[in-house]
């Protein structure tokens, strides 16, 4: 899997539920240029993150409303962001 996405570079969406797999998602994919955003399905916001983290509510129960996260490569970043239909927050083009 990590020769496809060396050689295509794909806009990449998934869940951090826990640390070690954000952790692994993170370490793979930022050497190869990828940034990294939270999308938050509560308050339709897209965020650039420095890292891949689950946020937990005070229980130590992940929080359901940030699980989604998108990576992309920066190459492919102003479109990927003109795409998805919802605020911005700290995103640059």
């Amino acid at each position: 899997m990590s020769n496809i996405i060396k050689k295509s570079f794909p806009t990449i969406f998934f869940e951090c539920i826990n640390l070690s797999a954000g952790f692994e998602i993170f370490s793979e994919l930022s050497p190869l240029g990828y940034s990294f955003y939270e999308i938050d399905d509560f308050h339709c916001t897209l965020k650039r993150v420095d890292d891949v983290k689950p946020k937990f509510d005070d229980l130590g129960f992940p929080n359901m409303n940030t699980l989604n996260r998108i990576a992309v490569k920066d190459q492919n970043l102003k479109y990927e962001l003109d795409y998805w239909p919802i605020k911005k927050i700290n995103v640059k083009k």
